[in-house]
C-alpha cells in the first residue's frame, strides 16, 4: 500500500457537508444572497473532495526558503491576484485588509459575531477545548436562527454564524470537530468590508512552510483553494476543463466543481508525475486570471507582507514574475552577508524602479493599516501562535506596493 513519504503527515480535514448544505437550504433568498456578496459560491466547495494524497505530495516540493513550489527548477507560487479571481467576491471591499488585533478577546469577540451572551459563549468554550467552538454546535444554532421567521432585512444572526461556519472549515480549517475562535475577529472584519484574501494566503504559504519543516501539521488555508490553484497551472488538466475558456460573468467555483477531484493515483504515481512534469507543461499565469497590475514588493523591503489572524509571513511574487519572464533584480529574497539567498526581510533593500513601475494608489487597501520592520523579519513557520505582526518598526504603509504588469505569455519558460 503507497504512503506518503517518510515522515511527512499532512492531516485531512473533511468539512461537515451535510450541516453546511442544510443550513444553505434553510436560508431565506435574502439570507443567502447577503453570504454570497462577501464569499461567493464558496459554499458550492463543501460538496467537492480534497484528494489528500495529491495535496500531501505536492507539499513535498514546497520551498519555504523561497515560498514557492519547485519543481525541478519550475517555481510556481499563488498570488493575491489569483487567490482574489478564484474567490471572485461581489461585495467590493471598503475597508482595505484584514488586520488582526493582538488584545481582542475571543469570547466576546464571538458575542458580538453571533449576538449572544459572553456567559454563553463562556459555556461553549468550556464544553469545546481551548478556544475552539464545536462544530456540531454551531451548526446546531445557526440553523435554529435560521429557522426563525425575521421581520429584518436579513437574520443577522444566522448570517454570522454561517459565515463562521464557512470561514473555520472551508477557509482556515483547525480540526475534525472544532473552529478556532480566533476567526471570529476575521468574520467581523470581513462582514465590516474587509478583505480576506491576503489573510487566506498567509494562512496557506504558512502551513506550507510548517508541513514541509516539520514533516506533518495542518493546512490552515484552504485545501480546497489550493488544490484548484495548483491544477490551473498545469496544462495537462487544465487545458480538457471548462474553465480554461470562461467567456461569461458565471462564477469560476460554480464551473470548477465540475472538475473535481483530481485523477485518483498514489502518493508514488503522483511523485513520479511531479518530477516527470516539464516546463513547458506548466502555466505561469492560469487562464481564467483577468490580467492586469499584480503586487510583487513594498517599498523599503523585499517580498510583499501578509497578514493573518494567527502570524505574518512574506511571498515573493517577484521570484515567479522572473520564472515567467525575464529575471527582475532583487525580485525574490535578499543576500545574507553574501551566503546565498534567504527568507529575511531587511529594511534597506529595495526593488529597483527601473524594472518596475509604482503605483501608489494600487494596494490603498492596506494604507496604514500596518508597519513595516526596519530591521530583520523571519518568515514564521508555526502556524499554531498568536499574531506575530511586523514589530519594532518605523510605520510604513503599503500604499506604494510596486507593480508588475502581467505577461500575455502562460508559458512558465
Amino acid at each position: 500500500m503507497d504512503r506518503p513519504a517518510p515522515g511527512l503527515r499532512l492531516e485531512a480535514i473533511t468539512p461537515p457537508r451535510q450541516e453546511i448544505m442544510r443550513i444553505w437550504r434553510t436560508l431565506s433568498p435574502v439570507d443567502r444572497s447577503f453570504i454570497q456578496g462577501i464569499i461567493g459560491d464558496m459554499v458550492m466547495l463543501a460538496e467537492t473532495p480534497v484528494d489528500w494524497i495529491f495535496l500531501r505530495t505536492t507539499a513535498e516540493f514546497w520551498d519555504p526558503q523561497h515560498a514557492v513550489f519547485n519543481f525541478q527548477g519550475t517555481e510556481l507560487a499563488p498570488t493575491i491576484e489569483e487567490y482574489t479571481a478564484l474567490i471572485q467576491r461581489p461585495t467590493p471591499t471598503t475597508q482595505g485588509i484584514f488586520v488582526p488585533n493582538p488584545f481582542a478577546m475571543i469570547r466576546s469577540q464571538l458575542s458580538t459575531l453571533l449576538g449572544i451572551l459572553v456567559q454563553e459563549v463562556h459555556q461553549e468554550l468550556h464544553q469545546g477545548w481551548d478556544h475552539g467552538v464545536r462544530i456540531a454546535w454551531l451548526s446546531d444554532w445557526t440553523l435554529l436562527r435560521a429557522l426563525a421567521p425575521s421581520m429584518a432585512s436579513y437574520q443577522r444572526d444566522a448570517c454570522h454564524g454561517f459565515l463562521l461556519l464557512i470561514f473555520g472549515t472551508l477557509l482556515f480549517p483547525y480540526a475534525p470537530n472544532l473552529i478556532d475562535g480566533a476567526i471570529a475577529q476575521v468574520v467581523l472584519q470581513v462582514v465590516g468590508g474587509h478583505s480576506y484574501v491576503e489573510t487566506l494566503l498567509a494562512e496557506t504559504v504558512r502551513s506550507l512552510d510548517y508541513v514541509r519543516e516539520v514533516r506533518r501539521g495542518r493546512m490552515r488555508g484552504s485545501p480546497h483553494l489550493l488544490q484548484v490553484w495548483l491544477l490551473a497551472h498545469i496544462h495537462s488538466f487544465c487545458s480538457s476543463h471548462p474553465f480554461s475558456y470562461i467567456a461569461d460573468e458565471r462564477s469560476l467555483i460554480e464551473r470548477l466543481v465540475l472538475v473535481f477531484p483530481p485523477p485518483e493515483r498514489s502518493f508514488s504515481k503522483w511523485r513520479h508525475f511531479w518530477r516527470e512534469l516539464t516546463p513547458a507543461r506548466f502555466l505561469w499565469v492560469a487562464r481564467w486570471n483577468p490580467g492586469g497590475p499584480m503586487i510583487t514588493g513594498c517599498p523599503g523591503i523585499v517580498g510583499v507582507p501578509l497578514l493573518s489572524h494567527l502570524g505574518s509571513t512574506l511571498i515573493f511574487p517577484g521570484r515567479v514574475v522572473a520564472t515567467g519572464v525575464a529575471s527582475l533584480p532583487n525580485s525574490s529574497t535578499c543576500q545574507n552577508d553574501g551566503r546565498g539567498p534567504s527568507r529575511y526581510l531587511r529594511g534597506s533593500q529595495s526593488t529597483d524602479p527601473g524594472s518596475l513601475s509604482a503605483a501608489p494608489d494600487a494596494c490603498s487597501t492596506a494604507s496604514d493599516s500596518h508597519g513595516c520592520t526596519s530591521g530583520v523579519f523571519k518568515r514564521p513557520f508555526d502556524a499554531s501562535h498568536a499574531p506575530n505582526v511586523f514589530r519594532g518598526a518605523p510605520s510604513m504603509s503599503l500604499t506604494d506596493v510596486v507593480h508588475l504588469r502581467r505577461p500575455r505569455s502562460h508559458r512558465s519558460t
